[in-house]
């Protein structure tokens, strides 16, 4: 799934490169297999080694163990770039740098006030460490099911209009639990059933629209293909064995996720337009080197510490 994971990541940075398929997003389609996956890997991570409330906070350390050594990383390399190029409207409000820091937050900002978010696409972070603050109690305290339905219903809702579809329907945990939850499911019998269900509505939901086709629905087909798509890859990967190649892949393509914003920057400072086919072409390479070489700095140390971590719990149980 690592391999995977480093696909979705280059797809990300050619997305926001500019390019498109189709005439369709693929980075935001590929943030879909992201969450699907975050929820697959945390139901195991829950299941087998925080599966009781008096572990929550353990399992809280894991993930920001995972999520914020190689984004501290990055942000630090980020607000010095600004305060070197004057690019300083963050800089000057330390609320805005705390925000940064704190990554929680960084989802509110999305769509309406991007230009808070030092580096843009780590809104995504903040949506995934809210689902990570409310996964165990939704897993442990068995409300998979009403979570999904009610997630269903906000996600319904956003794409319908009646509420700002992008804000509520894409970046918002309340209208994207239910791709989390489907990566939840995976593992269960009557889980598999009700991915079934989803995946039939989102089929119906694909065809609405087309039937009602407007400039706002295009973003949700985005995230509809997404689903539609990822999801039968992300079931059909959980069947292989992983090997330590497919993990380095997965290592490197948190970095990518991560850098490429800065690479784009450092190519528009040369006056070269990062957007032309062969220089997003060389900003990829560039991204994956520079993921290759924070994995073995930071991600590395810290893939150890949270093994530790696990074993530990593992040998207590």
């Amino acid at each position: 799934m690592g391999t995977y994971r480093l696909i979705l990541a280059i797809l990300v940075v050619t997305s926001h490169g500019g390019l498109r398929v189709f005439g369709y997003n693929q980075g935001a389609a590929a943030v879909v297999s992201f969450f699907i996956i975050s929820g697959y890997v945390t139901s195991i991570l829950v299941e087998k080694y925080y599966n009781n409330p008096q572990k929550i906070l353990l399992f809280y350390s894991d993930r920001c163990l995972r999520l914020f050594p190689q984004f501290i990383f990055y942000l630090l390399i980020t607000f010095t770039v600004m305060f070197l190029t004057g690019n300083q409207l963050i800089l000057t409000n330390p609320l805005l740098v705390v925000s940064n820091f704190l990554m929680l937050p960084l989802n509110f900002f999305a769509h309406y006030h991007n230009e808070w978010i030092a580096i843009p696409q780590s809104w995504s972070l903040g949506l995934e460490l809210q689902f990570y603050l409310l996964a165990p109690l939704i897993i442990i305290f068995r409300k998979k099911v009403i979570t999904h339905i009610l997630s269903l219903l906000v996600f319904t809702i956003a794409f319908s209009l009646i509420i700002q579809n992008d804000y509520n329907g894409y970046r918002m945990i309340w209208g994207t639990l239910l791709f989390f939850m489907s990566g939840v499911f995976i593992r269960s019998g009557l889980g598999r059933k009700i991915i079934l269900l989803t995946y039939t509505y989102f089929t119906f939901l694909l065809i609405l629209s087309y039937v009602y086709d407007s400039g706002p629905m295009l973003g949700n087909r985005n995230l509809i293909f997404g689903y539609m798509i990822g999801l039968p890859i992300v079931c059909l990967l959980t069947k292989f064995n992983y090997h330590k190649y497919d993990a380095i892949l997965g290592d490197i393509s948190y970095g990518v996720y991560l850098n490429h914003f800065l690479i784009f920057f450092a190519i528009s400072e040369l006056a070269v337009d990062y957007k032309r086919p062969q220089v997003l072409a060389l900003c990829v390479i560039a991204s994956i080197v520079c993921g290759y070489a924070s994995s073995v700095i930071i991600e590395k140390k810290m893939v150890r510490v949270r093994h530790m971590l696990r074993k530990k719990l593992k040998l207590i149980n």
